[in-house]
């Protein structure tokens, strides 16, 4: 639940602060004395009660039977540090959400009887919608109440910490995520969360939290650096961590095509020719071709030579890397809320997260602390943004149409139709960068002062081709979840794991809920449609290579099982490569995330 506490002076935005919900307990006041919590008055201790929500702490509400009051009960260590550090984490609510209704952290009846009206938690626009801990409200003895404070004045550590906490909070919510049914979805929630709060996952948001606490605290006391209060502090749009244990992805076949023309393209673009002046790769399956085009990102260049040797001197820089950057922006588009014009905004950081990329660890009195990506890493994954918006897709499919048009009635069921469906678009529309010379205001120099070439765009808002639409929706709805593993795959080292693995989530990862699915595939033809490396002159370090990843994917849980089929002919001591080729092989994946899919509450 959110509630509104003010309006931060310096921003002239509205601060909002987070409480978890009211989850009244069976157990009495003698055996949560015991077990060391204790009792304290939300009225009387306002100061210390509003701590200890926006820190996420437990509270636990029992009902006085004499006299139906509540009293709110929290364990002695998280008391003690909120009484030393009286800090509330808070955020600035979007005003896409500023509509919602405000709630009240005093249980009512309604309640306390498990019946809860308004749960932002875990559903809908939710805490993960929010840049939790953006700022801070510190309790100030001098002012007389409350002074904010913003997390640019905590530095890369306090950013670092602050993004630890969305990626908890994104997987609690995608913990709880498991029903569509209203009534059910509310009663599982609350079950949900009183579970949460008992496992490991919530004791370490709670932990982060206090720990952001304490840097807000020290900021406060004048014990850590603030930036001049002289210059306008620009802060980054809202960008939830959706990739955890898995999300969805679109999973048609044009996303495959280009995935396929990006690995080609890496292993030296003999799949792409010159199509009508531009760098083309055709990718023909039984359904349909997809062409993945490289043109100019302004139409009206002129295609003379000098622009085409520039177009195929992006296709050589293509690479897996760019297939991560595309699939973490299509995980970040349907996942992330979108604005009121349908945008989404993604950053560098992010990405680099997503991939596994690890930040310059520096250490500091003994301590590491995170001190930012790398630039050369931020830059890699903006020229690959780059590079995207130069990919033009042409889509030639057949899928069937099985919408109600208007104005049309049938007695009887028919057979949808099947119609072949062509697009034209952009794989990406990219609408606003920003750059991070925007936020180097302490040069001393102004932005249009500053060198282009000394900039990175760092963020981007954009939306997906419209070539898109039809495979979201009706019978022709493919998606298909992703782990994560897929992108922490390192694309030079380990690139057979990587192209495999993305292979298997497109074509063994769809409607994982529905149980295991196990398919048979050709080794050669699997082989060539990744662009994998085939050793003719030692075919048994090729075999070794191939059989290695299958091993690792079953082995980070990519893949159930897999095998060689058992009537594959035996391999002939000599000249063995064409017979191994045509092996087949089987692999089984088991649903993708078991633990989306509980028994339905009672």
């Amino acid at each position: 639940m959110w509630t509104i506490w003010g309006t931060d002076p310096d921003t002239n935005q509205k601060i909002w602060y987070w409480h978890p919900p009211i989850v009244p307990t069976q157990e009495d006041a003698e055996q949560l004395e015991a077990e060391k919590w204790i009792s304290i008055d939300p009225e009387q201790q306002h100061t210390l009660f509003l701590t200890l929500l926006g820190q996420l702490a437990e509270i636990k509400y029992v009902q006085n039977d004499s006299d139906d009051s509540v009293e709110a009960w929290v364990q002695q260590e998280d008391l003690a540090y909120a009484s030393s550090t009286p800090v509330v984490l808070a955020f600035y609510l979007p005003e896409h959400l500023q509509s919602m209704e405000t709630s009240s952290p005093i249980p009512t009846q309604q309640e306390e009887s498990g019946e809860l009206p308004s749960m932002p938690l875990l559903v809908g626009d939710t805490l993960a919608s929010v840049q939790f801990g953006e700022v801070a409200l510190v309790a100030d003895s001098t002012a007389g109440g409350w002074r904010p404070y913003r997390l640019q004045q905590l530095g890369e550590e306090g950013l670092a910490i602050q993004q630890q906490m969305l990626r908890e909070i994104t997987q609690l919510e995608v913990d709880a995520r498991t029903s569509r049914s209203h009534k059910r979805f509310k009663k599982r929630l609350l079950k949900s969360y009183q579970l949460a709060v008992r496992q490991e996952r919530y004791l370490k948001l709670h932990q982060l939290t206090q720990k952001l606490a304490e840097l807000y605290w020290k900021s406060y006391q004048g014990l850590a650096p603030r930036p001049s209060t002289a210059l306008p502090i620009r802060t980054l749009p809202e960008t939830p961590y959706v990739v955890g244990k898995g999300t969805i992805i679109p999973a048609p076949q044009p996303v495959q095509a280009v995935l396929a023309a990006y690995s080609n393209a890496q292993a030296g673009a003999e799949g792409w020719n010159t199509v009508k002046s531009v760098p083309t790769f055709v990718y023909n399956k039984e359904n349909g071709t997809t062409h993945v085009e490289f043109r100019p990102s302004d139409p009206s260049t002129q295609l003379d030579n000098a622009t085409i040797q520039s177009l195929w001197s992006q296709v050589r820089q293509l690479s897996d890397i760019d297939g991560d950057v595309l699939i973490a922006m299509l995980a970040q588009a349907i996942a992330a809320p979108h604005d009121e014009k349908d945008g989404v905004w993604i950053t560098g950081k992010l990405i680099l997260d997503y991939r596994g990329i690890s930040p310059i660890m520096k250490r500091e009195e003994g301590k590491l602390r995170r001190a930012g990506h790398r630039q050369e890493d931020l830059a890699d994954v903006a020229s690959c943004v780059s590079r995207m918006s130069n990919t033009w897709i042409r889509v030639e499919q057949w899928i069937e149409d099985d919408r109600e048009r208007p104005g049309r009635r049938s007695r009887t069921k028919k057979e949808p139709k099947t119609y072949l469906y062509t697009r034209e678009s952009r794989l990406i529309n990219v609408t606003d960068i920003i750059r991070q010379h925007e936020l180097q205001a302490g040069s001393g120099k102004s932005i249009s002062e500053q060198s282009p070439q000394n900039s990175i765009a760092i963020a981007w808002r954009y939306q997906v081709g419209s070539w898109v639409e039809p495979f979201l929706q009706g019978a022709n709805r493919q998606v298909a979840w992703l782990l994560q593993q897929v992108l922490s795959y390192d694309p030079y080292h380990e690139t057979w794991e990587k192209r495999l693995a993305r292979y298997f989530t497109f074509h063994m990862r769809i409607n994982a809920a529905k149980g295991g699915v196990t398919i048979e595939r050709e080794v050669g033809k699997l082989i060539e449609e990744l662009t994998l490396p085939i050793n003719q002159r030692d075919p048994d370090r090729t075999r070794k290579r191939f059989e290695k990843a299958m091993d690792r994917l079953e082995a980070d849980l990519l893949v159930s099982q897999w095998g060689y089929v058992q009537d594959n002919p035996p391999l002939p001591k000599r000249k063995w490569l064409p017979t191994w080729l045509q092996y087949r092989l089987w692999i089984t994946a088991a649903p993708a995330l078991p633990n989306q899919y509980l028994p339905e509450a009672n």
